[in-house]
């Protein structure tokens, strides 16, 4: 008679770190040869199972020339040379913009338009992916800024040169700014609708509006007007007042087309820009056969991004400048450490990219001072707390002389004569902390001389006790 068998259920973990159910069978003293036979085969079976899914899920670390390659196809993203896949909030203004733009370089007609949006807000992403819609060889696109191009002469002769047509103004041998501009103009009607078409791209559209009676704006708008060859003219701005900055008579040849801007809103939006920067599509970014390492690259970004860490900077960041370009930054750094032995972005790098580059350099100028020159921008809080504003040298060094006094013997380093305490004052003023007040005379002794102060008194505060060199009686002081 054989005695009855009882199964438990036990747990084993694979080389893979997954957990896996498998039957063993406990016998007593008689065993069936059917049961002994199970037994004997369906370890075996699960250990094959176990080798096939550990070589499966085994992958190759990724080699030197896949992770510069992963690297490279980001940086390229980050540095503005490729156009994101997504562009939040502006798809509306894109739209429009392709509107006009079809009518000049595919219908040949001229036109004018003013992209209007604070810094930050995708004046130029709408630009460059409108064109980009566009074959690159039915149109010729001409870029000027007002920060460098400062002057009509320096914007004439750089449209010269991207018209290629500095062979034909040598031949000319125009003697004035006017003159060049007339001979460029006179070219481009000389040509017919089926000429291909000229796009001006104004960037900082109003610097242009400063310079002497606007020539250049005039000039562009007029031949958008009468040039038969197409011409459209595209200005992008941050000032909301730019058409009001035209003279009359270049206002009247502008077409009063605006398109406004509008950056990210909130950390989902901005999220998006740096997801689409950050991973990796195995075609886009030429790694074919490298899919295993996108996913996992993929994947542990989508982490980085989902952590609070992150969350909060983004956060900071939408709150005040919302330029994405200060985050794409932060990721930049981490790229340049990537290697076989660490091939993928990781939440430790971020950290310490975000302690080394959005440190303030307030901070870093408190951390340099001296001693002495501390305790006085601790004394100045004392004026603040007290509203002694403004205030003067001689009253931050009373308050200075009272805590020397009251900590003689830890503080006796900080003893020094009053010419030297007022150089470590004035030295406060060099480094602008501290600002004189207009209208104090230029008859009133310098140490009566009447000062504001650049920081709050939670600003002074904080430099205080995360200044690891401070001495803990002026930290003290502070907290009083």
């Amino acid at each position: 008679m054989t005695s009855p068998t009882r199964t438990t259920t036990t747990t084993t973990t694979t080389p893979i770190g997954t957990k896996r159910k498998r039957s063993a069978t406990t016998l007593d003293d008689d065993v069936s040869p059917t049961t002994a036979s199970a037994a004997k085969t369906k370890p075996k079976r699960a250990s094959r199972s176990n080798g096939n899914q550990s070589s499966h899920s085994k992958q190759d670390p990724p080699n030197n020339e896949t992770v510069s390659a992963a690297a490279a196809a980001i940086q390229r993203r980050l540095a503005g040379s490729s156009l994101p896949a997504e562009t939040p909030g502006l798809d509306d203004a894109i739209e429009k913009l392709k509107d006009l733009a079809a009518a000049s370089i595919v219908n040949a007609e001229s036109n004018s338009v003013l992209l209007i949006g604070p810094r930050s807000s995708g004046k130029t992403m709408v630009i460059r992916k409108t064109l980009a819609q566009f074959p690159q060889d039915k149109f010729i696109a001409v870029h000027l800024d007002g920060l460098f191009h400062t002057s009509d002469q320096l914007a004439v002769k750089d449209i010269v040169r991207q018209l290629q047509m500095e062979s034909q103004i040598e031949c000319a041998r125009p003697s004035s700014v006017s003159e060049c501009l007339k001979f460029v103009i006179d070219t481009l009607n000389s040509g017919s609708k089926e000429n291909i078409p000229v796009v001006f791209v104004l960037e900082e559209f109003d610097l242009f509006a400063l310079h002497p009676k606007q020539s250049l704006l005039y000039t562009l708008f007029d031949i958008a007007q009468t040039c038969v060859n197409p011409v459209f003219v595209i200005g992008a701005s941050q000032r909301q007042d730019s058409i009001e900055l035209l003279e009359k008579r270049v206002k009247s040849r502008f077409s009063h087309r605006v398109i406004f801007t509008y950056p990210p809103q909130d950390v989902d939006d901005f999220t998006v820009l740096v997801r689409n920067a950050i991973t990796l599509s195995p075609k886009e970014d030429g790694l074919l056969g490298h899919e295993d390492y996108c996913t996992e690259f993929n994947r542990r970004a989508e982490s980085l991004l989902a952590s609070s860490f992150y969350k909060s900077i983004a956060q900071e960041i939408v709150m005040g400048t919302c330029d994405v370009r200060e985050m794409f930054g932060l990721f930049t750094s981490q790229l340049l450490s990537l290697s076989p032995e660490q091939p993928y972005l990781t939440l430790d790098g971020f950290k310490f990219a975000c302690v080394s580059q959005l440190q303030s350099p307030v901070r870093d100028m408190f951390n340099a001072i001296s001693p002495l020159e501390q305790a006085l921008l601790v004394g100045i809080k004392q004026c603040l707390d007290r509203h002694i504003v403004p205030f003067n040298f001689e009253i931050v060094n009373d308050f200075l002389k009272d805590f020397l006094k009251a900590n003689e013997r830890s503080m006796a380093a900080l003893r020094f004569k009053k010419d030297v305490v007022f150089k470590a004052f004035e030295s406060l003023q060099a480094m602008e902390f501290i600002t004189p007040i207009d209208g104090s005379g230029n008859r009133c002794p310098k140490m009566h001389k009447m000062f504001k102060v650049n920081l709050s008194i939670g600003d002074i505060c904080d430099l205080v006790m995360e200044c690891e060199d401070c001495p803990e009686a002026v930290q003290k002081w502070c907290q009083s």
